[in-house]
């Protein structure tokens, strides 16, 4: 479900950062996600570095690294 209203006020954009966040926590190397083509969220993942990983019919799996310290 789509809520035009609340589009563009960086909601997207804190909720992954804090999933990154958590997984960095965690031991995480890798976020996954899956996102349908025509979504406009897909967008919002590449330009927060989500790379494409895996077509997935009309959808895509998408990865983010997670910058582990050594």
């Amino acid at each position: 479900m789509s809520l035009p209203e609340f589009h563009g006020r960086g909601v997207g954009t804190r909720a992954v950062r804090e999933i990154a966040r958590l997984a960095e926590k965690e031991g995480c190397e890798t976020v996954r996600l899956r996102v349908f083509l025509e979504n406009p969220a897909r967008r919002l993942s590449l330009r927060l570095g989500f790379v494409d990983a895996e077509p997935d019919g009309g959808a895509v799996w998408m990865n983010l690294r997670i910058n582990q310290q050594p």
